[in-house]
């Protein structure tokens, strides 16, 4: 026994050595297991505590719109036709006509204005066609691209403008008469219309008229 003790006593230093090292191994352990288990969340769905990620910005988005390639979409506003006034508004249900003395649909707008007066265009286009009808004498039509068109009906002078002619807002093509012979009751005036894929609708949707 007394061997033993004289053993330890000499040799103490290495024991406790040990013992630190025993120690701090422990520590190391238990710091790992537990601490990984901290960063779990918790079965009640709290994960309070838990180191999160640091977040950083999302990348930009670009824009579509943005880019010189990116069509700008406009507003299509007509000016009037003519310097007069509404003779006659637009009516997909029939009402009277005073010249056929009959009830008929009126698919466009009546301008009226003096006999020689300025016809201009509505709106850029191009000229599709000039026409010649004994009924409603001279008709342009004009493409305004998109499946839209105008039609001026009851022109005075079917060779002032011709076919594929590149025409801006306001300009003349042609001038007011009393050609058109299925409204002649109603005096000199333009019978417009507007043309949208191939069916002809109100031309209000294009252009704002002035209170009577």
């Amino acid at each position: 026994m007394t061997k033993i003790i004289n053993f330890i006593k000499k040799n103490s230093f290495y024991f406790i050595l040990g013992l630190c090292a025993l120690i701090i191994g422990l520590s190391i352990t238990l710091v790992a297991i537990y601490g990984f288990e901290t960063e779990k969340p918790l079965p009640n769905g709290d994960i309070s505590g838990v180191q999160k990620p640091i977040e950083t910005p999302d990348d930009p988005v670009d824009n579509p719109t943005d880019g010189p390639n990116q069509s700008v979409s406009t507003k299509i506003e007509f000016i009037y036709p003519v310097n007069g006034y509404v003779l006659k508004d637009y009516s997909d249900t029939v009402v009277f006509n005073s010249t056929l003395n009959r009830y008929s649909k009126h698919l466009g707008i009546d301008f009226y204005a003096e006999e020689g007066a300025t016809v201009s265009a509505v709106y850029d286009g191009v000229v599709e066609s000039v026409d010649y009808n004994l009924l409603t004498g001279v008709t342009i039509t004009i493409d305004h691209k998109n499946g839209l068109k105008t039609v001026y009906n009851g022109l005075l002078n079917e060779d002032l403008i011709a076919v594929g002619t590149i025409v801006e807002t306001g300009d003349t093509i042609g001038y007011v008469s009393n050609t058109n012979l299925q409204e002649a009751k109603d005096g000199s005036h333009i019978h417009f219309e507007v043309i949208e894929n191939g069916n002809l609708i109100n031309p209000e949707k294009y252009m704002t008229l002035e209170e009577k």
